[in-house]
């Protein structure tokens, strides 16, 4: 036997070997991997009712999120908690009592929206609803009632509900809640979290994060006006900051937080500011949570218009409109970027009343800038918007074109001032009217109409993702009576019009050659949705959509694909595209938070990591969620259960086998030489 021979006999046994090591049989979730990637936090809500019962160890809530709980008096911990129905305000709370055992008692709530008021009975040992007959001998316990009605009296800066003698709940301005026994506290609980208006990702100095970039902090501004500086990997608060003048209502426009300088070197250059809608502007370090500017504008703000880019040294800053016309550019030191620049900022503003699109471009007049209205587009008086999406602002797009399964290809239509509006509108008679919903693509420089959808006998609620040439929307089909996805994805065709850069000024048409477009049934509602983002943007698409149930679904892109065929053919498969099926399906296995439900879900942020793989998401509404997602499977990294001993002895047994293998040909050449 020849060198060559047992080489490439060891060859193949290592080979062999290493096949083995790779096989896994299934991808899942084991037990103990549960929260090693993710957390979760639940809240309640600031207390609106509290009622305590002499002969048990809990507190009844009735709280400004509309949810009634059940909260241990000893650590605060949650025992149950119920959610209202959804836009149903609670306004009323009251004890049901039995006149023959005063410890049998029940919750009464109730909750007001446009339909009228909601009463319903709860029981208070599990917060299951309550049957009919087992209340029916029951009467309002007045003397219980009217302590839920002590709507506190003020200690300092919080609200103070009496509980007992010397022990009393209090709820500070900034949400947080605090059980006390005379001096000292028992517990608290950060209730603003669950109020919680805009998120942010904030990259760590590389002094501070991992590796592989995992480690984040997760900035937050809270409808109280309290901020937060959440830890990526434990969940805990590293820093809070109260500032009364940013709280707003749900109701009204919340405040907006952008980042306009991340550092990778120094920690201390990092910057981010919010802006509320009364024109108070706040300047803070993300990193640390130190105040570092406060600026009140003489207008309340119409829109905002971010310039620059935040991973730059110069970092990025914003120009704001307020409501009389006037532009402000904030922070001051990129006030000559911005003039020198001025002929590239474009600025889009929706009008509700009529509803109008309107688009501007800013000049430079007398030494300051001044912005021009370009563009109007009126919408129907009919119609209501009802959503807005634009793309992400510097969006990652790794490949400019799509590779067909003939070796074709087709250029993708990436128009980074593209908007998507969507509308609802009304025909007929106010007993038996027919909705239907538009979806304009628009242009924001020039206020071309790119593209426009209609889909007859449909109406919200709705949602939308739009990404490099592509839109996903939802909306309700009130003919079938069942939720639909919409996609469609725009193309330039064969031939690409500009390869450097997306101009909408030039460009000698500014549609699209081709677009595909289909439908889908989605088999729940919506309740919030976004796409994932990494950091070169090569990984699969996938979505993230926040189910009613309380669960997040994580959909590959390729469900959504708008090309998928009725009848495939060979070409089809090349391309990788799967058959259309109208059908979406929901499996559980894609369900990202498993066992983890979260109440009443608003929004969801994503956001990259160093690793190409790993797509950090975020979601919020009642709880606070965090995970780690990998659309396109960990291909840049070894997994936890990677077999590390049988590798090092393969390899070991290669260089060992290799070196005998060696001194084996040598004394046979050396026999050979000698006959």
């Amino acid at each position: 036997m020849t060198h060559l021979t047992i080489c490439a006999m060891l060859s193949n046994l290592v080979y062999i070997a290493l096949c083995f090591s790779l096989l896994k049989s299934v991808d899942c979730l084991y037990e103990d991997q549960k929260g090693k990637f993710d957390w979760r936090k639940q809240f309640v809500g600031v207390p609106k009712f509290v009622y305590s019962h002499p002969d048990l160890g809990n507190l009844i809530l009735g709280t400004e999120s509309n949810v009634i709980a059940s909260i241990h008096s000893k650590d605060g911990s949650i025992i149950w908690r119920q959610l209202m129905p959804k836009d149903c305000n609670l306004d009323h709370m009251s004890i049901l009592s039995s006149s023959d055992d005063p410890r049998n008692y029940l919750i009464q709530t109730s909750c007001s929206n446009e339909s009228g008021n909601l009463t319903h009975v709860w029981d208070p040992q599990n917060g299951l609803l309550s049957n009919e007959a087992r209340y029916m001998d029951m009467t309002e316990n007045d003397q219980a009632t009217s302590s839920l009605f002590d709507l506190g009296h003020r200690v300092g800066n919080a609200k103070a509900f009496t509980v007992s003698e010397g022990i009393s709940l209090l709820a500070s301005d900034d949400g947080k809640v605090a059980f006390k026994d005379r001096d000292s506290t028992i517990w608290s609980r950060e209730e603003s979290l669950a109020s919680i208006t805009a998120v942010e990702f904030v990259t760590l100095p590389t002094n501070m994060r991992d590796r592989f970039g995992l480690r984040k902090r997760i900035v937050l501004v809270t409808e109280s006006g309290k901020l937060f500086g959440l830890d990526t990997f434990t969940g805990e608060s590293v820093w809070d900051m109260f500032e009364r003048d940013l709280s707003t209502s749900r109701h009204l426009s919340a405040a907006k937080l952008i980042l306009t300088l991340q550092s990778d070197e120094d920690a201390t250059r990092s910057r981010a500011i919010v802006i509320h809608p009364d024109g108070l502007i706040i300047q803070i370090n993300p990193i640390s949570g130190d105040l570092i500017e406060r600026r009140q504008l003489p207008h309340k703000i119409k829109q905002i218009l971010q310039v620059g880019n935040a991973d730059t040294d110069e970092g990025s800053g914003v120009i704001v409109l307020d409501v009389h016309g006037n532009a402000h550019i904030y922070p001051d030191s990129i006030v000559q970027t911005v003039r020198a620049n001025v002929h590239r900022y474009f600025m889009t503003v929706v009008e509700r009343s009529p509803n109008t699109l309107q688009g501007y471009k800013f000049v430079v007049k007398a030494d300051a800038v001044v912005p021009e209205l370009v563009w109007k587009l009126p919408i129907s008086d009919t119609e209501t918007i009802v959503d807005l999406s634009v793309k992400r602002v510097n969006e990652e797009v790794h490949s400019p074109a799509r590779v067909l399964g003939d070796r074709g290809i087709l250029y993708k239509y990436i128009n980074p001032n593209l908007l998507a509006i969507m509308t609802q509108g009304r025909v007929g008679d106010s007993c038996s009217p027919d909705y239907y919903v538009n979806v304009y693509l628009i242009d924001g420089v020039t206020g071309a109409l790119v593209h426009n959808i209609q889909h007859p006998k449909s109406r919200g609620p709705s949602k939308m993702v739009h990404s490099e040439n592509w839109l996903v929307y939802s909306y309700y089909n009130t003919k079938a009576r069942r939720n639909e996805v919409s996609s469609l994805e725009m193309f330039e065709g064969t031939m690409q019009t500009n390869s450097t850069a997306f101009s909408s000024l030039t460009r000698a048409s500014i549609k699209p050659r081709l677009i595909e477009h289909k439908s889908f049934i989605f088999p729940s509602g919506i309740d919030a949705m976004i796409d994932t983002v990494t950091l070169r943007g090569m990984t699969n698409k996938h979505i993230i959509v926040a189910l009613p149930t309380g669960a997040l679904l994580e959909v590959p892109k390729i469900f959504l694909d708008p090309r998928r065929p009725i009848n495939m053919l060979a070409e089809h498969r090349e391309e990788g595209l799967i058959p259309y099926m109208p059908e979406l399906p929901i499996p559980s296995e894609s369900i990202i938070n498993y066992d983890q439900t979260l109440l009443a879900i608003r929004g969801i942020t994503t956001s990259p990591a160093i690793l190409e793989s790993t797509s950090l998401v975020f979601a919020f509404g009642l709880d606070i969620f965090f995970t780690r997602v990998t659309p396109s499977k960990t291909f840049d990294i070894l997994k936890d259960d990677f077999d590390h001993v049988l590798i090092t002895g393969v390899l070991i047994f290669l260089v060992v086998s290799s070196y005998v293998s060696k001194l084996l040909a040598q004394k046979k050449a050396l026999r050979a030489a000698w006959k």
